[in-house]
């Protein structure tokens, strides 16, 4: 099934309102939309626009910058406070930043700027509507919840740091610091300069619980000797950092000669000129997330108001860990299809124009594979969509691991599958295709007896840039023409773009 097909037998396609006063240009917005696969609903004012939202409940809209009865910008506000999570887009003649700057203020998700490409509205549609449905899901509402929770306490912590003179303004810098980073490895990066800077440490390193809760990985270090980096993941209880992890509290070694136990690699730390330690547990809502240590020279000891000073920084530390995480799930989340864990539609679309640029300033070559699974409809009757679901992880595991590491394998949508191969010819995806297509054919699949010759198959088109093509959407419908014919041609085989005369 194409991606045409999956479209008509679409239930419930997807509402599009439409604001322009301009009946041609509200004609061919309508025509566009409609092509795609979604139902116009046109308005040529701002308060049909607006009864339109309250009544109609669209999925995305198309504002016009100027209506004649108020400015795109309030409408778009009004809108957006019946419906928060209605992608807006709007289409404006004026290109300027400042512009942009006033529309993306008002809420806008997107905008155009006239002319534009039908390309184009189907493009930022798109994006609306996988914004959309992403904001929707429960696993984004739980995330978005988390995080707002711990910016909450987050704020109220650094609230209480203001009440403090000399300490107070370190910590709140150093808050506004780690804070400000968004990658993880940002946010480790600046936790060890701190460590140095604040509490001339003279190694440091940030151990984080794995998944199990049941060790604590190596994720970040400064100045510790690589033997001593090789000691693998801690176990929790097992070790100074497995101790402070397992109690909760801070644990301190003033001198590795002398301390009792054995469970300090005292003998090795000396050997790289370490003396002492403190494992800080990091911990957000009362549960460990990992465990930062401190190591200096010299024999060290600290006194109470010392050691409630770095607690209070662990603290900070913890939650911009915890931060720092959250948002890379999310970022994940954004740009992942939930159910095979491959990238979706939207990142591939992304991927595309990008990777067409890189392949245009450097001359190198660009292919594109479209992969269908034939007669997946005939599965799917016979057997339910949960095993339809199952088939499809299985085989975007299979895709995954025949790509390599910086092929973009994408699901396009339904049970149609895209390799975007930078730096491969037409020749190198042709084999790469006909691989994937005999991988496939032999691959055994539970309930693959019901389907026409008792085997699962795919089909797959192939295009490539600049030998086929020289635009990002051309190189797609050059594809999806070749897997046109595939299928067309009885399945089951790879169809390279030829010209159409």
């Amino acid at each position: 099934m194409t991606i045409r097909d999956a479209r008509d037998s679409a239930p419930t396609p997807a509402r599009v309102l439409i604001v322009d006063d301009d009946v041609d240009i509200a004609e061919l917005l309508a025509l566009t939309v409609r092509h795609a696969g979604w139902e116009p609903i046109v308005a040529r004012s701002g308060a049909a626009a607006f009864a339109a939202v309250r009544e109609a409940g669209p999925s995305a809209a198309l504002i016009d910058f100027q209506l004649p009865d108020m400015n795109g910008l309030e409408l778009i506000r009004l809108a957006r406070g019946v419906d928060p999570d209605l992608p807006c887009i709007a289409v404006t003649g004026q290109g300027s930043e400042r512009v942009a700057v006033e529309i993306m203020k008002a809420g806008a998700s997107d905008y155009l700027v006239k002319p534009f490409e039908p390309s184009d509205i189907v493009a930022a549609v798109r994006r609306g509507l996988e914004e959309r449905r992403i904001r929707a899901s429960k696993l984004y509402r739980d995330l978005a919840d988390d995080l707002a929770g711990k910016n909450e306490l987050l704020e109220r912590q650094m609230d209480q740091l203001g009440r403090r003179m000399a300490e107070t303004a370190t910590l709140y810098e150093t808050a506004r610091i780690l804070t400000a980073q968004l990658a993880l490895s940002d946010v480790l990066a600046t936790v060890l300069r701190l460590a140095g800077e604040l509490f001339q440490a003279a190694a440091s390193s940030v151990r984080l619980m794995d998944a199990a809760g049941k060790n604590l990985e190596l994720v970040a270090h400064s100045g510790l000797a690589p033997e001593y980096c090789r000691r693998g993941a801690i176990p929790v209880g097992s070790s100074a950092a497995g101790q402070a992890a397992l109690t909760g509290e801070p644990v301190h070694v003033e001198d590795v000669e002398k301390a009792d136990g054995g469970f300090l690699k005292g003998e090795m730390l000396s050997r790289m000129g370490l003396r002492s330690l403190l494992c800080l547990p990091l911990s957000v809502r009362g549960r460990c997330i990992g465990v930062m240590t401190l190591y200096h020279r010299a024999p060290r000891s600290y006194t109470q108001e010392e050691l409630r000073f770095l607690q209070t920084f662990a603290g900070t530390v913890s939650i911009a860990v915890d931060n720092a995480r959250l948002y890379g799930e999310q970022s994940r989340l954004a740009v992942t299809d939930g159910l095979t864990g491959l990238y979706n539609h939207k990142h591939f679309q992304e991927g595309l124009v990008a990777e067409i640029g890189r392949a245009r300033r450097y001359a190198q070559p660009l292919s594109l594979l479209l992969l269908d699974i034939d007669h997946f409809k005939a599965f799917n009757d016979a057997w339910g969509h949960q095993a339809g679901d199952t088939l499809l992880r299985e085989l975007a595991g299979m895709f995954q691991a025949a790509a390599r590491q910086h092929d973009l394998v994408a699901r396009y949508g339904g049970e149609e599958f895209a390799f975007l191969l930078p730096q491969t010819d037409k020749r190198q995806a042709l084999a790469l295709a006909k691989r994937l297509c005999r991988a496939v054919e032999r691959r055994r699949c539970a309930g693959e007896e019901v389907l026409p010759g008792g085997r699962l198959t795919v089909s797959l088109g192939v295009a490539s840039y600049p030998e086929d093509v020289m635009q990002p959407q051309d190189l797609v419908g050059a594809a999806d023409q070749a897997l046109y014919r595939a299928k067309h041609l009885g399945r089951n085989q790879v169809q390279a773009w030829v010209p159409q005369h």
